[in-house]
């Protein structure tokens, strides 16, 4: 109940920023131990992984996420393409960006066969999963595998904090340029940081 209210707490927009981090490095920690038993990478550590989704974890809303989850089911139902660009989960994850790393991802971490052998985008069989794609251990995976592919494909010239960055913008906004989007990340209002500013904030927690 005590964390329950937590999650409530933290989904107000306006708050104190000493309070916003007093509860929400609470929610951090507590998600640090149950991702523990999570697949591991070999590129960078689980805190650090973290710290590129930390902002959309700690505004995550259940209630907003179920009314999420109804849009895709609708829009998916009506022939609505826009169901694939609905965010939702705890790491808010759109559909279109699941699909595209679930095809790579290694074919034994998942424990629905349907998810297992998903090599080519079929997003009724997507659809069909939904709630296990809105679980946490399954977005931490898919997490996990867009960090070892685009790892790959950053300069080796670039230090580990450059390399961060530029995940951090290939996850929010797509775009990998050196040069960040310095929109305010509208969700958190105690201060005025672009979504990049707040991971790495919250990445010293």
């Amino acid at each position: 109940m005590k964390f329950f209210s937590l999650i409530i707490f933290l989904s107000f927009a306006e708050i104190n920023c000493d309070e916003f981090k007093f509860f929400g490095k609470q929610k951090i920690d507590f998600l640090k131990k149950n991702i523990e038993n999570f697949p591991s990478s070999k590129i960078l550590s689980k805190d650090t992984i973290l710290s590129i989704v930390s902002p959309e974890y700690l505004t995550f809303s259940d209630f907003k996420n179920k009314v999420e989850i109804s849009f895709i089911y609708t829009f998916f139902g009506v022939g609505n393409n826009e169901f694939k660009e609905i965010s939702f989960g705890p790491f808010q994850m759109q559909l279109e960006f699941i699909d595209k790393y679930l095809k790579i991802s290694k074919k034994d971490i998942f424990s629905n066969s349907d998810l297992n052998k998903y090599d080519s985008t079929n997003y009724q069989i997507l659809i069909e999963n939904l709630h296990e794609l809105n679980d946490t251990e399954f977005q931490w995976k898919i997490l996990k595998t867009f960090v070892d592919h685009n790892y790959k494909f950053i300069s080796e010239n670039l230090s580990g904090l450059e390399k961060l960055k530029i995940l951090i913008r290939i996850y929010n906004s797509g775009n990998s340029e050196l040069k960040y989007n310095k929109s305010i990340y509208s969700k958190i209002s105690c201060k005025n940081l672009t979504y990049q500013d707040w991971c790495l904030e919250m990445l010293k927690w």
